[in-house]
């Protein structure tokens, strides 16, 4: 951005250029939408965020294109009934969300469901949105089918199949119902993922517990917060951030 003197300033407004000319390129296109006196205050402050910040549609757009299969998706600006901050969800294919949205109360019933990508970004208009891929194309493909397989159809198709119950008080990690956002994500990574160690689930323990369906507690009482997701991750699939939308 130029700098302006008081002196050249006050020359300038003379001349009759408006501020827009005076400050430079970048800001001035911002202040013009100020500075024109037959806008309300209002009009002139939107005129000038629309032209300084990208347009949640460049947002929108980017985040489309950006998403693959097996990606997960945090989201955060909302919170839920029991308090949870953020949520999360795993890409069931290219174009395809799968999760589990819950609500406005705990024990919501048929609450998995699978939403376009496009839809699932239209309902957060007040939300960031942070994309994150395993670095391992496989083991995200994987992934993504057991989601698929386990929380809509185990024969992969269109038709849901699998009907499960909403709830942040499910601690059992092997069972999908209840389940919840982020409970879905790491079961995914965990159990859908062979016999490589891609999620330690609880430090310690799952090294011993690994891949074998047992009653094994996240941590006992309590919920996987969906952006501490990354961090049960174990190299080398350690996420990688692909943006934030």
């Amino acid at each position: 951005m130029s700098v302006v003197y008081a002196s050249d300033r006050t020359t300038s407004r003379r001349r009759g250029a408006s501020p827009a000319t005076v400050v430079g390129p970048t800001l001035g296109g911002a202040l013009l939408g100020l500075w024109q006196p037959s806008r309300t205050v209002a009009q002139r402050v939107i005129a000038a965020s629309a032209s300084v910040f990208p347009s949640s549609s460049n947002h929108r757009r980017n985040f489309i294109n950006t998403v693959k299969k097996g990606d997960i998706l945090i989201s955060t600006g909302g919170k839920s009934s029991k308090g949870i901050v953020g949520h999360a969800a795993i890409m069931a294919s290219d174009n395809w969300v799968l999760e589990m949205p819950g609500g406005t109360s705990d024990g919501l019933e048929d609450n998995n469901r699978r939403i376009a990508c496009d839809e699932w970004w239209d309902e957060r208009p007040t939300q960031w949105i942070t994309v994150y891929r395993c670095p391992d194309h496989n083991i995200a493909n994987m992934a993504a089918n057991w989601a698929y397989n386990n929380y809509y159809n185990p024969e992969g198709g269109d038709r849901k199949t699998v009907h499960i119950r909403y709830s942040v008080i499910a601690p059992v990690i092997a069972s999908t119902d209840p389940s919840y956002c982020s409970k879905l994500v790491i079961q995914s990574y965990y159990y859908g993922t062979g016999s490589e160690s891609v999620i330690d689930i609880t430090p310690g323990i799952a090294t011993f517990a690994a891949k074998m369906l047992v009653p094994l507690p996240v941590t006992p009482g309590s919920a996987i917060v969906p952006t501490k997701i990354p961090t049960y991750f174990l190299s080398p699939y350690e996420l990688v951030n692909q943006g934030r939308f």
